[in-house]
């Protein structure tokens, strides 16, 4: 009796810890006086934003299941904006270009 509450405390706990949102992840960002958030199209976020100080695209294949399972490309994006002097920087990750993901980085280094 014991052991099962244990065991289910832990299990509790676990479930817990793993649905809690991830600190390093936001949910929007602002720029200037325009917001941006998850679900923009890639050529909003580069009107609202501008140009990032650095990026990168690549593919990745991606398995969906529409009766049958199959496998397609995705282009992703990731754009890095530096916000401003001394703030974090972040990284904006689209899929097939829609904004994914927005995804606080470490601080740039002093100098």
């Amino acid at each position: 009796m014991r052991r099962t509450r244990i065991l289910s405390a832990a299990l509790w706990a676990i479930i817990f810890a793993t649905a809690a949102p991830n600190s390093a992840n936001a949910e929007a960002l602002r720029c200037g006086q325009h917001l941006v958030a998850r679900g923009l199209e890639l050529y909003e976020v580069l009107e609202r934003c501008g140009e990032p100080v650095d990026q990168r695209s690549y593919v990745i294949y991606r398995g969906f299941n529409v009766g049958l399972f199959e496998v397609g490309p995705v282009q992703v994006d990731e754009l890095i904006y530096e916000i401003g002097r001394n703030k974090f920087r972040r990284k904006l990750r689209f899929e097939d270009g829609q904004l994914r993901r927005i995804e606080t980085l470490r601080k740039p280094l002093p100098g």
